[in-house]
């Protein structure tokens, strides 16, 4: 099963590019928007990514604080761009 795969960077940063279906939800709103996501609960697996990995770190333990049991840390846009296609800008 492919893991939800969410961006917890800015909007103007996940615009320029990111990972092909990934979901953007700012690191601000992980907490109160993960529960509006369809068909998402405590044992989904979801993939968290970021700029280098540290905003995801801190999403990443606010989602096991909220009972989540599958979320790991992807790391940076870059590590993960080698497993997922990447979505660029459409202006570049």
């Amino acid at each position: 099963m492919r893991p939800i795969i969410i961006d917890v960077r800015t909007a103007a940063e996940y615009a320029v590019g990111h990972i092909e279906g990934a979901v953007n939800i700012p690191l601000d709103e992980i907490g109160a928007r993960i529960r509006m996501l369809p068909d998402v609960d405590e044992d989904s697996p979801i993939l968290l990514y970021c700029r280098v990995g540290a905003r995801s770190a801190v999403a990443q333990a606010i989602l096991e604080e909220q009972g989540y049991t599958r979320v790991p840390n992807g790391g940076s846009l870059s590590a993960l761009s080698v497993r997922y296609p990447v979505s660029a800008c459409p202006d570049s």
